[in-house]
């Protein structure tokens, strides 16, 4: 069973929504630019001599993830005006430090100023996009897969204890024979 959402429902939604996502671009940028002179509360750790904006979110990720909808809520009307806005939430994802806002916020950006001189997307700037992307984000693919490498003798290793502690021989046998073998598997790939 599918949900079904006419057009009038989410232009009423999107008009609804705008004000409040333009606040929050606005806010958001605002108390980014204060954050980095004062400590309000909503810093985190410093990279490239610049502090961590988190604004109320814990982690940056959920704060990139409600920026992207607000982005999405403004663009679903068609002005100049929404410049201001797109400009005032990126400074303030830039702010984040963290390499998924910034790689968001640059490459939004990007597209923003093609998009305005043509009027598609051609293939090959698609390409070119996609391939900054896997080149700018290596050091971060490395590090997780490396983290997850890491996990997995992590839970091996205490897999192992909890069955030793239960005195399950055969259980502990079979299941670890399985978990080896799958990330035996990883690592040849």
């Amino acid at each position: 069973m599918g949900i079904f959402v006419t057009k009038v429902e989410m232009k009423d939604v999107s008009r609804i929504l705008r004000p409040f996502a333009k606040i929050f671009a606005v806010t958001a940028m605002i108390f980014a630019l204060i954050s980095q002179v004062v400590n309000i509360g909503m810093t985190g750790s410093e990279r490239y001599g610049l502090k961590e904006f988190k604004f109320f979110f814990p982690m940056s990720f959920q704060f990139l993830a409600v920026a992207m909808v607000a982005i999405a809520v403004i663009s679903n009307k068609q002005s100049r005006k929404n410049y201001r806005y797109y400009i005032c939430m990126c400074i303030a994802l830039i702010l984040a430090t963290k390499s998924s806002p910034l790689l968001f916020s640059v490459f939004f950006l990007i597209l923003l100023v093609y998009l305005k001189k043509r009027e598609e997307l051609k293939t090959s700037t698609l390409v070119i996009l996609g391939v900054l992307v896997l080149i700018l984000g290596t050091f971060q693919i490395q590090t997780y897969s490396f983290i997850m490498e890491e996990k997995q003798l992590i839970l091996i290793f205490r897999l192992e204890l909890v069955f030793q502690h239960l005195d399950l021989i055969k259980l502990q046998e079979i299941i670890l024979n399985y978990i080896f073998d799958m990330v035996l598997m990883d690592y040849l790939e």
